[in-house]
């Protein structure tokens, strides 16, 4: 399914009844479809009006990444609305504070960016670090979440 957003048009895909991935569509579609009865598309209007959504309560299709990767997202879910933490942070809090750069790699390949809060981690130094969905579509998020804690 596709959800048109402030950040662009997103391809939603499903295995069952689990929530799989989120990606940003490259390519603009004439009209992006949609099922608004679905509860991620609830949740996903209501986070970019602004509101403090917890996605906590989706069922994730995580079976494909490693459990070092899973470990790794599972812990920023838990990453409060309006907060950030930074990379090391993260790797310390998943007791393996030498495995920083791991931790960024495992967050490159989070397949369901905003309901896994990858764009709220970022570098020690208060840079930004990367973004899967890039770095404009991070600021914007980090930006809304800001105003709307």
């Amino acid at each position: 399914m596709y959800y048109q957003s402030p950040i662009g048009t997103l391809q939603i895909e499903f295995s069952g009844q689990r929530l799989k991935s989120i990606s940003k569509v490259r390519k603009a579609l004439k009209k992006p479809e949609g099922h608004k009865n679905h509860r991620i598309i609830q949740l996903l209007d209501d986070y970019f009006r602004g509101k403090k959504v917890v996605f906590d309560n989706l069922d994730l299709e995580l079976s494909g990444l490693s459990k070092f990767q899973r470990q790794v997202l599972l812990a920023t879910r838990k990453i409060p609305y309006g907060q950030v933490i930074s990379y090391k942070t993260l790797a310390t809090k998943l007791k393996a504070p030498k495995a920083v750069r791991a931790v960024g790699q495992a967050l490159k390949k989070n397949p369901l960016p905003i309901v896994i809060p990858c764009h709220r981690v970022i570098r020690s130094d208060r840079s930004l670090g990367g973004f899967s969905l890039g770095l404009s579509v991070k600021k914007y998020l980090l930006r809304l979440e800001a105003k709307h804690e």
